[in-house]
């Protein structure tokens, strides 16, 4: 029980950064961008970031802010970059013990998204990446529009997601972002 409740705590507050991080671009001004930040570069322009540690690769416009945090048996990884429009956040959570279902994540994840305060969902579906099973939200808050991806297999979750400042629709940027997430083998002799 104590592994779950930290696991719905964790998705909100991954969630409640997606979104602050749309306060923060907001309250940007002149040249002061916070660490982590990158600049507003055009699609053609984005990179790919890899995490080999992770086993994962994206597109982003810039190298993200790393941070570990572990409690309870589980540690979260979370890859942060900030630019003035946009909001790029990529996490991933491993289990040392017996993670919860992959319906018990997503239903933590989805109901984490809704207590953010006046928000709403606007779209969700499934989504595969290999053996990782998942679900796709779009959610509407007043600070923004986050399109985000739950992905879970066995003792590992990842979380993808991008908000748009402002936006209230889907940019081409983030279908990009979150089709360029990949999953990568992990380097000979490492798990």
């Amino acid at each position: 029980m104590r592994v779950k409740n930290w696991l719905s705590i964790s998705w909100s507050v991954w969630l409640v950064l997606l979104f602050s991080g749309v306060a923060m671009g907001q309250q940007i001004t002149g040249s002061t961008l916070p660490p982590g930040s990158g600049v507003d570069l055009p699609l053609g322009e984005w990179k790919t970031f890899t995490a080999e540690k992770g086993n994962f690769s994206v597109l982003l416009p810039g190298e993200p802010r790393t941070r570990l945090q572990e409690a309870s048996g589980i540690k979260w990884y979370v890859f942060e970059l900030y630019t003035r429009q946009r909001t790029f956040t990529i996490s991933y959570l491993e289990f040392s013990s017996q993670a919860p279902s992959a319906k018990a994540m997503i239903a933590a994840a989805r109901s984490g998204m809704l207590e953010v305060k006046d928000a709403k969902l606007i779209n969700e579906r499934p989504v595969e990446l290999g053996s990782y099973k998942g679900q796709e939200f779009a959610v509407q808050t007043p600070k923004g529009l986050a399109h985000v991806r739950c992905l879970v297999d066995g003792s590992k979750a990842y979380q993808v997601g991008i908000t748009l400042h402002n936006k209230t629709d889907e940019a081409k940027e983030a279908r990009a972002f979150l089709d360029s997430f990949k999953l990568i083998p992990p380097a000979k002799g490492k798990k």
